[in-house]
């Protein structure tokens, strides 16, 4: 039906027909999110990631070069111990699965060969708030997996979904703000402002199990000035991001996370009033699921 016609019929059914009050909806009962911890629990993951970056620049105009990675590992947390103010989580991995490519030619992944051997004790309180973490790496790992276990133990307390204190009722919401270290390649040194709405949006069913659904939206930004290679640069950076959440009310742990993100923006190097801007582009996914 066109839509000229449509808005007609809808207008004379408006007209014709008597208006009927509504039936009253039962009001659906708020909830408090909280994680259940019992010693000696484990759940077990399985993560996939997948990212990909353009970089270009004004120096070498209409060249970009193009990376992009993917990577699948099983995770397992265990519970150590619990009580009132929370527990302490051994968080650990299985062997990875990754490919990389540049230009569209796979290239190496390196110093991921180790990755079951790190191991990380979180104390994370029942509200998902991580308080503190512990990596657990012997000496004799690779640099590479030194360095990804610094960047883990960041990520760990910055990327945790904090509960609110309240219980909330389907299409409450509740914000965080937060401004935490950039890992996006030439930023090193400036803060990413990141700004995230939760959503509880109500109870389905996720592998036979009740849950309840969380969206979120993300917004995130790079701005400020650095001294690279004895230049200084202004970084301009924006993105933003979505995801969903399905949290388990009665076993209170996660069942399932997607989430999306895409980012870009400019460097700008300047000095002796000549410059060269670097244009950054990003798109990263993230799927973790129960097994």
């Amino acid at each position: 039906m066109a839509p000229l016609r449509s808005a007609a019929a809808l207008a004379l059914a408006l007209v014709c027909l008597a208006p009927r009050p509504a039936p009253a909806q039962p009001a659906r009962p708020a909830v408090e999110l909280r994680y259940r911890f019992q010693p000696g629990g484990v759940s077990a993951y399985r993560l996939s990631a997948e990212q990909k970056l353009e970089v270009g620049t004004s120096l070498t105009a209409g060249e970009t070069q193009k990376f992009s990675n993917r990577l699948t590992v099983d995770t397992r947390q265990t519970v150590l111990s619990a009580g009132p103010e929370g527990a302490v989580v051994e968080y650990g991995f299985g062997a990875p699965r990754a490919t990389a490519t540049l230009q569209g030619l796979e290239v190496p992944v390196a110093g991921l060969d180790d990755l079951p051997r790190l191991k990380f004790n979180l104390r994370v309180s029942e509200r998902g708030q991580v308080s503190a973490v512990e990596a657990l790496v012997a000496p004799e790992l690779s640099p590479e997996v030194q360095r990804l276990a610094a960047e883990l133990k960041k990520n760990f307390i910055q990327n945790a979904i904090v509960f609110p204190e309240r219980a909330l009722a389907p299409g409450e919401s509740w914000t965080e703000e937060r401004s935490l270290p950039s890992g996006l390649p030439g930023t090193e040194g400036l803060s990413l402002a990141l700004k995230a709405t939760y959503t509880l949006r109500g109870l389905e069913k996720v592998q036979g199990r009740a849950c309840a659904r969380i969206d979120s939206q993300v917004l995130m930004g790079i701005k400020g000035r650095l001294v690279k290679n004895g230049l200084p640069v202004e970084a301009d950076l924006q993105g933003r991001g979505q995801g969903q959440a399905c949290f388990s009310l009665e076993e209170g742990r996660m069942l399932r996370t997607q989430a999306s993100l895409g980012m870009a923006g400019t460097l700008e190097a300047s000095q002796a009033g000549q410059s060269a801007v670097t244009t950054l582009k990003l798109e990263a996914s993230l799927t973790q699921e129960l097994r």
